[in-house]
């Protein structure tokens, strides 16, 4: 029985702090709502507390006019702060909140202009356009698109990602690879400064026959794949004309042959070296 009251009490308790809580937070929003400045049509909420007053000022300075000026058709203010939510003032401008949606700022022109400018309709509040509130599907198509583009973004960052991982593996090789040719540029060179310094050295010798000349001319070209490559072109028509004249001295050297091979052509010969012989004698 005891525990039966104790807790009859405590429920008790926390019934009674529940509902002064309700009671607190109830008020709180009553006076919250009692301070706050009213909707004005074509007002960003943020600029609610310029038309808070009894008197309004024109944003350029040049006036105030009264809370009752507001919107009520008629150009007070130059730049058009008096008369956000009609089509009075050329350079005002109308704010549409299409909740589920991106507000919109627009010029007050199109109020009223029988175009639905908003999507929640509000600037066509007495054309009889009968504008629909489209805002939540709107909003809903828009932020499938932002998710898709969103989706795609980071797809695109991953790739980007997997790409200079690899351009920094290939580049690394490519670093390696330039560095060996370089190396082998550095040998080659100081093959062909040996080969030059060989080359004169014995040029400037002056028992050195001209086959071992020769011969150096012809390993420097072995060799030397850049020098091999620029006298291909001549070297091939040199060997050309020797081919050339070759077949030509065949022809005469086949008769010679010939000659010699004979009975008669012998007889001529012996003949021709005892007639030179009695000459020389004589």
């Amino acid at each position: 029985m005891a525990h039966d009251r104790a807790s009859r009490r405590l429920l008790a308790c926390r019934s009674r702090a529940f509902a002064a809580a309700v009671v607190a937070l109830g008020s709180f929003a009553v006076a919250s709502l009692a301070s706050a400045p009213p909707s004005i049509r074509g007002v960003a909420p943020q600029d609610w507390a310029h038309f808070s007053g009894s008197t309004v000022a024109c944003r350029d300075g040049s006036r105030w006019i009264a809370a009752s000026r507001v919107n009520d058709d008629f150009c007070d203010c130059a730049d058009g702060t008096d008369e956000p939510g009609t089509s009075a003032c050329a350079l005002a401008r109308f704010y549409c909140r299409n909740r589920g949606h991106t507000p919109l700022s627009l010029f007050s022109s199109r109020v009223n202009d029988g175009i639905c400018d908003c999507c929640d309709g509000s600037d066509e509040y007495a054309s009889g356009a009968g504008c629909n509130d489209t805002c939540v599907q709107m909003g809903a198509e828009a932020r499938s698109q932002l998710a898709a583009d969103v989706a795609a973004v980071r797809e695109g960052v991953k790739l980007r990602g997997k790409a200079i991982v690899g351009h920094v593996a290939n580049r690394e090789k490519w670093e390696r690879e330039v560095k060996d040719i370089e190396e082998r540029r550095a040998e080659l060179v100081e093959q062909e400064k040996a080969l030059r310094a060989h080359i004169h050295s014995l040029a400037a010798s002056a028992a050195l026959p001209p086959s071992l000349l020769l011969l150096a001319l012809l390993a420097l070209l072995l060799c030397h794949r850049p020098l091999r490559s620029l006298l291909r072109r001549p070297l091939l028509v040199c060997l050309a004309c020797l081919r050339c004249v070759w077949r030509s001295l065949c022809p005469c050297m086949a008769a010679a042959r010939s000659t010699h091979s004979t009975p008669g052509g012998q007889q001529q010969h012996h003949s021709a070296r005892r007639r030179s012989k009695l000459l020389q004698g004589h």
